[in-house]
């Protein structure tokens, strides 16, 4: 996974991303703090990537794209943990949760998309750009992964498992 999404993870795993939450907290006066995406809870991180619903609804599509069924927790630290397929090997398990960081980076790029640009939100947007990252990454890092994106898309748990 690129370098950026990762410390990204990292500083959401730390609450140290600029949420507005953690924006006023350091003391920037803001006249609202609800998240962008929308506008019904504080912008915090378990919220953004966890129980937004468009974010669960991310989350479930993966579950169903992998044909696997997971309890949702609603931490970030937790859910990342809790993140796996049984009968993954260690070098599948690696872009498996790859892919988990694709999702989360994802999220956050469509956030700044909303705050910056008036966008909208985009669940299935989001969805696929992490599913393309996922792969990309998983061929970048040469695991000795064969399958082509089309397979990827298709037959995501077989190939994790060749």
């Amino acid at each position: 996974m690129a370098p950026n999404a990762q410390i990204h993870v990292w500083r959401a795993f730390l609450d140290r991303l600029p949420f507005k939450s953690n924006l006023v907290r350091r003391g920037v006066n803001l006249s609202q703090i609800s998240c962008p995406m929308c506008n019904k809870f504080d912008e915090i991180v378990n919220h953004l990537f966890i129980t937004y619903e468009v974010s669960q609804k991310i989350w479930d599509r993966c579950d169903i794209w992998v044909g696997n069924s997971s309890a949702r927790h609603h931490f970030v630290v937790n859910h990342f943990q809790s993140f796996h397929v049984m009968n993954f090997n260690k070098k599948s398990s690696v872009v498996w949760k790859g892919v988990w960081i694709a999702i989360v980076w994802e999220i956050w790029k469509q956030r700044d998309e909303v705050v910056f640009n008036n966008a909208l939100v985009d669940g299935v947007e989001i969805f696929s750009l992490a599913q393309l990252k996922g792969w990309q990454w998983a061929k970048l890092k040469n695991f000795g992964i064969s399958f082509s994106l089309l397979d990827w898309l298709m037959f995501p748990e077989q190939c994790l498992k060749k």
